[in-house]
């Protein structure tokens, strides 16, 4: 009876509606006969037809903003370069560098560029610079999952995810250069024709003009330099297997087909030479660290064993790629083009509005992403002192838990682990900040500024895997009270779900672990306050889901010209046939 109803009030109201279009007198052809009867049909059918429910996501409030491509490749190119520009000033005006000792030198017999980050103070610009990089390179990889996810292909989205993954846990592996450390504080070593000495009750080099032999790479120093050599390697067929993804996947496929002859013979080409120089450098250096002996002692001066080995390396040393192969690593995210990019929308998830359309994401929440990150860390700690048998006496750091990141072999896991927890946080403050923006129609200041702090703060402690940098205990003081600055916000701006009693006993609570753990060195406390960070999705109030909606550039700029060009036809006047 209801659907009865239903229809026929539909059925009257189309009918009336179908009465007025004809009585204005508007919208129809100006000429006689059949065409104009095919039209009044057609428009009664437009009329009677149910028309789609309103868009939730755009009717609603919602920030829309384009990522593009070229940006964030550029920025990738002036990361690494940057990097090593100012790292290399700072190897020849603040560090103990020289020639004659140095480990990478004394090894290949030549010059390299890496060099610059391995030598103390200039290896903290270092890590902050490559960590800089390798932020940026994840989120390019990202923006290319998101180009892809959006074509609702899911076998091909799902192969993206495989690819991009592998990926990104090379570059994760990438921060380990850092955590081999070929500079420890050593017993002794020769330093500009010195004879350098560490005095471990005064905790200062000591210098003195004693003559020593010539310093000569031990075994020991074989194995770091092999093994630092071996997470460059590993990194270089991670940014392999992207290129290929990147170049063939999506910019010769997708592109390709509006570029001329030339331009497709020219960009093969430039694939083949910038292939060839990252194969054959990750290649020969394989080959390098393979050897029992450095590389100044048997390079082009005899035969290898293997034949597939010396071919490697003869082709290598006579097509330079060692200098040159790693240049398109940098550079090679330039080939998308310049206006590529996607338009992403965030908007609120409202009551009545689960129910998502096919191009969005559904229900994404912040704080669950901002708890994973606190979980990762907490696990990093808690694993670290597993690891780190003595980490109560290692006064290192002031939290104890932390000096477990300059353990060897835990580093190896911990250091890329610990910037991956970075990753998490970023993307989940950064959506929390949108969350809020969305849910009270304003920003935020305080919280923006507690956000970036805790963010940077968090990222700089990653410096603590260098032995000599003991002042990351600021870094992390800071980065907590930024964190405890942020819970209190949050729980001050959600006049409906925010709890500032609990938010008050949890930073409490955070506080007396913390001063216990450093006071006393006491392993509870330290326990106790990284399995506090687990708990954050309770104290923080949960917001509106996110609903996510991407395109791309350029199908938002066919859809506004078809627009505009549907706005400027010309309306004629109806006429009964």
């Amino acid at each position: 009876w209801l659907k009865r109803l239903a229809q026929s009030s539909l059925e009257q109201s189309s009918q009336k509606r179908l009465e007025n279009l004809k009585a204005m007198g508007q919208y129809c052809s100006s000429s006689k006969g059949e065409g104009d009867e095919v039209e009044l049909k057609s428009r009664a059918r437009e009329v009677q037809e149910p028309k789609a429910p309103p868009d939730s996501l755009l009717g609603g409030p919602h920030i829309e903003m384009d990522l593009k491509f070229r940006p964030l490749a550029i920025a990738y190119v002036c990361a690494f370069f940057g990097t090593m520009a100012i790292s290399g000033i700072a190897t020849f005006t603040l560090t103990d560098y020289s020639p004659e000792v140095d480990k990478i030198t004394l090894f290949y017999g030549a010059f390299n560029p890496c060099i610059w980050f391995d030598h103390y103070p200039a290896k903290i610009i270092a890590v902050i610079g490559i960590g800089s990089f390798i932020v940026i390179g994840a989120g390019f990889g990202m923006l290319v999952f998101l180009w892809e996810w959006r074509q609702g292909n899911i076998f091909k989205t799902t192969w993206s995810a495989f690819i991009l993954t592998i990926v990104l846990l090379t570059d994760l592996m990438f921060v380990n250069v850092f955590t081999t450390n070929l500079y420890p504080l050593e017993s002794a070593r020769r330093l500009h024709g010195l004879n350098w000495e560490y005095d471990a009750a005064k905790e200062s080099a000591v210098i003195s003009l004693a003559q020593t032999g010539a310093y000569t790479l031990t075994q020991d120093d074989y194995n770091i330099v092999k093994l630092h050599t071996a997470y460059y390697i590993i990194w270089i067929v991670g940014q392999l297997i992207f290129t290929f993804h990147l170049a063939i996947t999506i910019v010769w496929k997708e592109f390709s087909s509006t570029w001329s002859t030339s331009q497709k013979i020219w960009t093969g080409l430039g694939y083949f030479v910038a292939w060839y120089g990252m194969a054959f450098h990750a290649g020969s250096m394989l080959v390098i660290i393979l050897q029992d002996k450095p590389k100044i002692e048997w390079y082009f001066k005899e035969e290898l064993a293997g034949t597939i080995q010396h071919l490697l390396i003869l082709i290598d040393g006579y097509s330079y790629s060692a200098a040159w192969g790693w240049v398109p690593i940098m550079v090679f995210r330039l080939v998308m083009p310049a206006d590529a990019g996607l338009r992403v929308r965030i908007g609120l998830i409202e009551k009545g509005t689960e129910d998502a359309p096919p191009a969005d994401t559904g229900s994404l929440l912040p704080e669950a992403w901002v708890g994973r990150s606190q979980t990762c860390l907490a696990a990093i700690a808690v694993a670290g002192s597993i690891f780190h048998a003595d980490y109560t006496g290692d006064g290192s750091n002031a939290f104890r838990l932390a000096s477990s990141l300059r353990t060897r072999p835990f580093g190896y896991f911990g250091a890329p682990l610990f910037v991956m927890s970075d990753l998490l946080l970023i993307l989940g403050v950064g959506l929390t900040v949108v969350q809020r923006r969305l849910m009270t129609r304003q920003w935020s200041t305080l919280l923006e500024v507690a956000g970036a702090a805790w963010v940077l703060c968090q990222f700089l402690s990653v410096l603590v895997i260098l032995p000599r940098a003991d002042f990351t205990d600021y870094f992390m003081g800071v980065a907590v009270l930024a964190y405890f600055v942020w819970i209190l916000v949050l729980n001050y701006m959600d006049k409906q779900g925010g709890k500032m009693w609990l938010a008050g006993i949890y930073i409490v609570a955070g506080i007396a672990l913390i001063t216990g753990a450093v006071l006393t060195h006491q392993w509870y406390f330290g326990y106790a306050f990284v399995l506090l960070l687990t708990v954050y999705n309770y104290v923080a109030p949960d917001g509106n889901g996110l609903r996510v909606r991407i395109t791309s550039l350029a199908e938002e700029a066919e859809s506004e010209f078809a627009k505009k060009k549907y706005e400027l036809l010309p309306q004629r006047p109806i006429r009964e046939p």
